[in-house]
């Protein structure tokens, strides 16, 4: 009897790829090697020979792509905010968000990574491991970045096979961030869970959903009164949810550094003709070099690096999908997109940044399952005529 090996197919190998990329980087925070760093930009840039035969019909993703790509490159002229490696590391963003449009992400693999995530920092939680800590030299502030990207990710491969969503990743994203003490973090992770609880609850088994809570919530308190109080895990767990909600009722979403950040941007702005249409050089301000060039705000990044055109663009995209998934009823890509654009707000997460593919995601998404529902009811208007 002859061994036949059956031949991985491209949506196993783009599933492989999105999550190989994902975990470099989150292995590249917690010990910042550089030789993790290139393995994470060839995943990502070998991703691009999956779009070799990319049909000419999905042209639009690739021109839009394109264009902010290219807008990068003009206004980096003027601003010099990238290096010639930031330039060419961003590119691989490009093929990870085409990826993930263009394949069906294999969900079985989607919820193997993300449960990893979920060990990974329930381990640091037994142990009693500070959140400043766990990446070395970056905020704690992406350990919901990390995981709400993990979160995202698994939904959408749920999404696009039809199969059953489930409130229980957006319940441990929500306790893996309030342990994590983000108030932005907490914020959009709290966001998703009662959009993901809200919309399960509409389904014929609200009866049960609403029982399965219950049932969870009871659980996790017996869980915690059989470890004890005077356990290191439940004090460091509750010691920091203590943390976050105190942080987040006493200061909300106001934070006095990002407010500086952002009336400064706006000074600079207002200098300069060339930097209102091509973007602030903010290597060139004393003040951003204080908090690391870093703007705190992804819709301000937008403008640094793609310039005027280039926030049209953008932001113009994401309200038009907003707008066709309300239209088609797609409550839980609303959901999804939503969180996204509320959690990058307050950090340097996107355009560019580690959320991009996912944000193009909805982008094209929503414009191709538009397009789609038109044809289909064209269709059935021309068959009853």
């Amino acid at each position: 009897m002859r061994l036949t090996i059956r031949k991985p197919s491209k949506d196993l190998i783009a599933s492989i790829l999105l999550i190989s990329f994902y975990f470099t980087r989150l292995l590249n925070y917690v010990i910042e090697s550089q030789i993790v760093f290139y393995i994470g930009m060839g995943i990502a840039f070998s991703s691009i020979f999956l779009l070799l035969k990319f049909q000419r019909k999905d042209k639009k993703p690739v021109v839009i792509l394109s264009v902010l790509y290219f807008l990068m490159i003009i206004t980096n002229v003027h601003t010099n905010n990238l290096s010639f490696l930031g330039i060419l590391f961003n590119l691989q963003y490009i093929g990870l968000a085409l990826v993930l449009y263009k394949y069906k992400i294999n969900p079985q693999i989607m919820y193997a990574s993300f449960y990893i995530h979920v060990l990974f920092f329930t381990y640091h939680i037994f142990a009693g491991t500070n959140p400043n800590i766990i990446y070395n030299g970056a905020s704690r502030n992406l350990i919901s970045v990390t995981m709400l990207i993990q979160t995202v990710l698994l939904y959408i491969s749920l999404q696009k096979k039809s199969l059953k969503i489930s409130y229980i990743p957006a319940l441990l994203l929500f306790l893996v961030s309030l342990w994590a003490m983000g108030r932005s973090g907490i914020i959009a992770s709290s966001a998703l869970l009662i959009g993901i609880i809200s919309q399960s609850f509409e389904t014929k088994n609200r009866n049960k959903n609403i029982a399965y809570t219950v049932v969870i919530v009871l659980l996790v308190i017996f869980n915690i009164y059989i470890l004890g109080f005077d356990s290191i895990f439940v004090n460091n767990l509750t010691d920091n949810i203590s943390k976050s909600i105190n942080r987040l009722t006493l200061q909300g979403m106001e934070d006095n550094a990002r407010a500086l950040i952002s009336k400064e941007y706006y000074n600079e702005l207002n200098k300069s003709i060339l930097n209102f249409f091509l973007g602030v050089p903010i290597k060139e301000n004393s003040f951003f070099y204080y908090f690391n060039y870093n703007l705190h705000n992804s819709y301000l990044t937008i403008h640094a690096y793609y310039g005027l055109l280039g926030l049209i663009i953008v932001l113009y995209n994401i309200l038009i999908s907003i707008f066709s998934y309300f239209r088609l009823k797609d409550v839980l890509s609303v959901i999804l997109f939503l969180t996204i654009l509320l959690r990058i707000y307050t950090d340097i997460v996107a355009f560019p940044g580690v959320f991009d593919p996912l944000i193009y995601y909805f982008i094209f998404s929503s414009k191709t399952t538009l397009n789609k529902r038109k044809n289909e009811s064209a269709k059935k208007d021309n068959f009853h005529n």
